[in-house]
């Protein structure tokens, strides 16, 4: 496959991987917490907040290093990438729930998840290093 395909399918897949994880965990938090999820209603509930946090930044995590994995060179480069798509993407979905979410966890979660994919594909490549350091 070309170098620019591989690219990006690479970020491609990367952002529909961490798409369906995010889709996923907001299906069985909402599972979890019906009357606080279930409606359009404002959700104020600081510890489901912080949780929704945490699992954002995992699913960056996840999504970085599945982007560098797939990309296999230019590892932080590719989820990079990743993650300003996933801004942009991220971006438009919090305005459209703006009302729905304290200001505090819109301005943590779309500055979370750029340095969080980041974060990612930097331990695919630590993980890279120490595979070859244990192969020599």
């Amino acid at each position: 496959m070309a170098r620019g395909v591989l690219s990006i399918a690479s970020v491609a897949a990367g952002n529909l991987a961490g798409a369906v994880l995010w889709i996923g965990c907001n299906a069985v938090l909402a599972g979890l917490y019906p009357e606080t999820l279930g409606g359009a209603a404002r959700i104020e509930n600081f510890q489901l907040l912080l949780l929704m946090l945490f699992y954002s930044v995992s699913i960056s995590l996840a999504a970085g290093f599945f982007t560098a994995f797939l990309a296999g060179r230019r590892e932080v480069q590719h989820a990079l990438a990743a993650g300003l798509v996933q801004l942009a993407l991220a971006a438009a979905v919090q305005m459209a729930n703006w009302a729905l979410l304290p200001l505090w966890y819109h301005a943590a979660f779309l500055l979370l998840l750029v340095p969080g994919t980041v974060a990612g594909g930097r331990l695919r490549v630590l993980q890279r290093q120490r595979e070859a350091e244990w192969a020599v």
